[in-house]
């Protein structure tokens, strides 16, 4: 008897259901078993960033190798397109929970915050750890016992002996603050982004270029098994010759004696020849005299806009000369300290730019929010006006775990508020750039309350709070919620079914992800030892102390914690030369977007010069000179129709990097398994 369409849906479900939940335990103990047990973080291969490896190359076996045997086998099961998205959300939300984007920097601080080993002198003059809240964290022995691991440090404990062992009850009293800090950032990241995504996708019409490569996976026909995209040969010309170079390096790597495809140059010896580059253009001058080649992102740099993939390289050129034409006329460097100021104001500017190009979208949205307004009609603006809601919500819950922390309420709200402007940023990045490493933003949500308050408003507490519980909301911005939900709402825009179902899949899928973070995290550290986490809380711990320390040497300590808001700002004092650059960086930003709004003709978009000074636009700029240099081609020789033609070529060179990177990942892994030695160290996206 044929079973009925209610029947093959609820089939279809559960089935996507039981993949989404494999999928995330899969990626929860494959990325921190490579990525931390056996390269301690160095690897840089399973997640990396936004464009997550392990996800998309599961992603292609279940849309090249699982669906399609579905379809052939049991039609009734095959996965449509919102079980696709579901399944693809939840994975790509995992990359984000189960690596440095959120669960492991929140396990490493719950874990080690309190260890003595690792108090650094400075921590242990001014007493950091007095400043922290027992309950939160490991008590001292615990934490040892956790960061050296229980065993020899070369086999996994046996399960059994993983349940015996670990001190339950202490890290259930730990995880009653961090679990719900986890999901109170993963609900208020995507509130965030949900709230301005109707703005940036339906009026100002934002490219998304990552949802346009993800969207390849999701677009089948009836009655077709494969995706839309794999039935067009120019796809696979891309996927093919951007995986034969990675296979032949990738062969290169087991055996060197294998020739490789260069995909890199430097001549830093050229620098010498050029003095004023060499002498006061700054420490990034010498990134002009090497290329890094990233297929991937020479190909997501062809599917953005010219003025954006123009601006990303010839801005950074720009702003090489523009430090060096800065200390020539004013005598002054600019060094990482003043790069962090100007970049502050840069950020700020930006935000208020945003907000003020959707200022009347916005502002209806926060009408329909908080007035008794009539349910407005627009499907879209009632997900914003809902979306605006769980926000606030959100916020006032991160605020108060915060001052749980020991935050004073002041503090902790600056810093929400912080972490939000960060978040949009990170978002707006993914929209209109696809920029998978935002680097530059780690750090700067807890950077703007100390540049702008200082350490004596923060007082002694709120520094060492911020250090190790703030750090967490962005110890790492690679791979972010924000991003994740920024590419996945413009890929449910066409057709994820009803929102509260796909809200109520990712929900579930983030607390399965913390779950099986948790999991695995504590398995791997407690057989091989948190000591191959490569994570920053000591570093700021020892910045902080050193903030405190100078407060002590000023006569001022724990007072500074216990008084009224009204002292509090009274003791108020920015960084020194903090203004002077963040002004300057405001007013680059503001002049280049009032060009951009004023002329057709202006050439350069604000958003890339953002990233002036940070590591990952002295890597990519080459790439985005040659997806720019291609796309200007296609388009000047062929026109729209011969470049609407070439992007399924771009979108396999994508997909062919993704899914020999994911092979030779899978190969690094049995040959661990059967052998027990370190596969060969090759990054694919790094």
């Amino acid at each position: 008897m044929p079973s009925s369409p209610v029947h093959r849906r609820l089939g279809s479900g559960l089935l996507a259901a039981a993949i989404g939940v494999a999928g995330i335990a899969a990626i929860a103990f494959f990325t921190h078993g490579y990525e931390a047990a056996l390269w301690g973080m160095a690897a840089r291969q399973v997640v990396v960033n936004t464009i997550t490896p392990i996800v998309f190359f599961l992603a292609f076996l279940l849309v090249a190798i699982i669906n399609p045997l579905l379809h052939k086998l049991a039609p009734g099961l095959r996965l449509g397109r919102r079980q696709l998205l579901g399944v693809l959300s939840v994975w790509l939300l995992a990359g984000v929970v189960c690596y440095k984007g959120l669960g492991q920097p929140a396990l490493y601080a719950a874990g080690n915050a309190l260890n003595p080993d690792l108090a650094k002198p400075m921590m242990s003059r001014v007493g950091f750890a007095s400043f922290l809240r027992p309950a939160l964290f490991l008590p001292p022995e615990p934490a040892r016992a956790y960061y050296y691991g229980l065993s020899d440090g070369l086999s996994r404990l046996p399960l059994a002996s993983l349940v015996e062992r670990v001190p339950w009850g202490q890290w259930l009293s730990a995880l009653a603050f961090w679990a719900p800090l986890m999901l109170v950032v993963i609900v208020f990241s995507s509130a965030l982004v949900r709230m301005v995504h109707r703005q940036w996708s339906e009026h100002e019409l934002l490219p998304y270029p990552i949802a346009e490569f993800a969207g390849a996976y999701l677009g089948h026909e009836p009655g077709r098994a494969f995706p839309r995209v794999f039935y067009d040969r120019v796809f696979w010309v891309g996927f093919g010759v951007v995986g034969f170079i990675y296979a032949v390096n990738g062969l290169h790597a087991w055996f060197p004696l294998m020739v490789d495809v260069p995909l890199t140059f430097a001549h830093y010896d050229l620098i010498r020849q050029f003095p004023f580059l060499n002498r006061y253009c700054g420490g990034e001058a010498y990134s002009l005299f090497r290329g890094m080649v990233y297929p991937f992102m020479i190909a997501l740099a062809v599917l953005l806009p010219t003025e954006v993939s123009l601006s990303c390289w010839l801005g950074w050129v720009l702003s090489i000369f523009a430090i060096g034409g800065y200390y020539m006329v004013s005598g002054e460097a600019i060094g990482a300290t003043e790069t962090g100021h100007v970049q502050a104001g840069m950020y700020v500017a930006m935000f208020v730019m945003i907000v003020v190009i959707g200022r009347r979208e916005y502002y209806a949205i926060l009408r329909h929010a908080f007035t008794r307004l009539r349910r407005p009609d627009d499907e879209g603006l009632r997900r914003a006006v809902v979306a605006c809601r769980v926000f606030v919500a959100s916020f006032a819950a991160l605020v108060g775990l915060l001052v749980l922390a020991g935050l004073n309420w002041f503090v902790a709200l600056v810093l929400v508020c912080s972490f939000a402007l960060v978040l949009i940023l990170i978002a707006r990045m993914t929209a209109e750039l696809g920029i998978p490493w935002l680097v530059s933003f780690t750090g700067m949500a807890r950077a703007l309350p100390l540049k702008i308050l200082g350490s004596a408003a923060i007082g002694p507490q709120g520094l060492a709070v911020m250090a190790v519980v703030g750090g967490v909301l962005d110890m790492n911005t690679e791979n972010t919620v924000a991003a994740q939900e920024t590419t996945c709402r413009k890929l449910a825009e066409a057709g994820g079914g009803r929102s509260w179902r796909f809200n109520t899949v990712l929900l579930l899928g983030a607390g399965v992800a913390i779950l099986a973070t948790v999991v695995a995290s504590l398995w791997d550290n407690y057989s091989f030892g948190a000591q191959k986490e490569r994570s920053r809380l000591v570093a700021d711990a020892e910045a902080a102390s050193s903030e405190i320390n100078l407060l002590k040497l000023e006569g001022k300590g724990r007072e500074l914690d216990a008084l009224p808001l009204v002292r509090r700002l009274g003791l108020v004092r920015a960084q020194e030369g903090f203004w002077r650059f963040f002004l300057y960086g405001a007013a680059v930003i503001v002049f280049i977007a009032l060009m951009r709004l004023r002329f057709t003709w202006w050439p350069f978009h604000p958003l890339p010069f953002l990233l002036i000074g940070s590591w990952c636009l002295s890597r990519l700029y080459f790439s985005f000179f040659l997806g720019w240099v291609i796309k200007v081609g296609l388009l000047r020789i062929g026109g729209g129709r011969v470049y609407t033609r070439s992007k399924p070529f771009f979108i396999g060179a994508i997909a062919g990097q993704i899914a020999v990177a994911g092979l030779w990942l899978c190969t690094g892994a049995v040959y661990h398994a059967a052998t027990g030695q370190k596969p060969p160290l090759f990054s694919f996206f790094y």
